[in-house]
């Protein structure tokens, strides 16, 4: 006679800890995030404790890592990041299925989890490392800039004013030096913003040059890389819009997130740099932008004002724009980071790229901005500005703008 063992009814398996933990991180991630957004603090408190204490040390250690190659740490880590969790999760897709016989299902559910932790980390790393700053004080109320809206007669002296700053500094093509002048910018950026906010800050002295045509395609010249503090640039630009650009890049890099106000630093930078090219790019650049708010014939006249090289110039800019240019994507993306800058605290989104003009013709008031022949008057009247009715008010811009310094694409 065989004995049997008395049936046992199975228990109930635990959770393991170590099942959970992942999620537990993930979601950990997700709410520092939200909770930065929900109780941002206040703007003195950033300026403070993050843009003048622990971005300073960010940006030493992110700048120092860039002198050690002229290659983008950004341009090959981002695709190999993401080839390298697409292979992960094949590979790992293919041990369940194979060795542990389990469904799919569980293939699919290693992406969803590891895209929650690693989407959240990026998060809390992005604000960490740059992101945080679109919540510091404004610099028209770090610099006291006077916000008033600009009358014609002062529009048309700077324009006058700018025209010598180009003619002086036009170089012949040969005798340019785009590199040089970067790093003339930078190093002229360094004492400007370390005297604004009295605490010193190290910045690179290139920016990266991308393959022609990354950032064009998507009528965008450049793009600040937040993970790695990388200023990169369009390498199709011709070398006056390069090292424009790069002044505006450089800016983010200083700290500096909103765009118009990323313009007005590289502005300044480039214009108080030693060195002629850096002036003649900047002044070329605003002298277009200010150009472009005059009535139509005066506008056509002030064109024809430029040197020939400063029109060949503008000219050259404006096919390789138009070369690289995929209209219905540029549309489809800078309605994108319309949104992704209201989010960040923009509440003109794109459009905040047009205060730019009133911040740099505020500088030039207050002296921040020296020009040939200016002489600061009474205060402009508050009243409206006659402009015809093609023209927008300087406190706009274009919505989509067709050669944007930066489209951030920050993130």
């Amino acid at each position: 006679m065989s004995s049997q063992t008395p049936f046992q009814p199975s228990k109930p398996k635990r959770i393991r800890k170590r099942s959970l933990l992942p999620w537990l991180i993930g979601i950990l991630f997700w709410g520092i995030f939200l909770l930065w957004y929900q109780y941002t603090p206040r703007q003195e408190t950033i300026e403070f404790f993050y843009s003048c204490g622990l971005y300073r040390a960010n940006t030493l250690v992110f700048s120092l890592l860039q002198q050690t190659t002229t290659h983008s740490f950004a341009l090959w880590a981002v695709p190999s990041v993401i080839i390298l969790f697409i292979l992960l999760g094949i590979a790992n897709w293919i041990y369940i299925r194979k060795k542990q016989n389990k469904s799919h299902f569980w293939g699919i559910f290693w992406f969803i989890k590891w895209t929650l932790i690693l989407s959240g980390f990026l998060l809390v790393a992005y604000l960490f490392l740059w992101g945080a700053g679109y919540q510091r004080k404004p610099i028209e109320a770090k610099l006291n800039l006077e916000m008033v809206k600009p009358e014609e007669n002062e529009i048309r002296q700077v324009i006058n004013d700018l025209l010598i700053i180009i003619k002086e500094n036009n170089l012949p093509r040969e005798k340019r030096n785009p590199e040089q002048s970067i790093q003339q910018i930078s190093k002229s950026m360094q004492k400007i913003v370390s005297d604004w906010d009295g605490i010193p800050i190290y910045l690179p002295s290139r920016v990266r040059r991308t393959p022609p045509g990354l950032f064009l395609f998507n009528s965008t010249s450049g793009m600040c890389f937040p993970f790695t503090l990388e200023p990169h640039v369009d390498g199709a630009l011709p070398p006056h819009a390069f090292v424009s650009t790069s002044a505006h890049e450089l800016a983010h890099i200083a700290g500096i997130c909103g765009e118009a106000e990323a313009s007005f630093v590289g502005y300044v930078s480039a214009l108080n740099a030693d060195d002629p090219f850096a002036k003649y790019s900047s002044a070329l650049d605003i002298y277009e932008r200010l150009a472009s708010f005059l009535p139509g014939e005066e506008r056509k006249k002030a064109m024809e004002q430029l040197p020939p090289e400063a029109q060949q110039d503008l000219k050259e800019e404006r096919e390789i724009v138009n070369k690289y240019r995929v209209k219905w994507f540029s549309e489809i993306s800078w309605k994108a980071y319309d949104k992704y800058l209201k989010t960040q605290g923009v509440k003109e989104g794109v459009r905040d790229y047009g205060r730019a003009t009133n911040l740099l013709l505020a500088g030039i008031r207050k002296g921040i901005i020296q020009l040939p022949q200016f002489q600061k008057t009474s205060t402009p009247s508050t009243g409206n500005v006659t402009i015809p009715q093609e023209q927008q008010p300087l406190e706009q811009l274009e919505e989509v703008p067709e050669t944007s310094q930066d489209n951030n694409s920050n993130i």
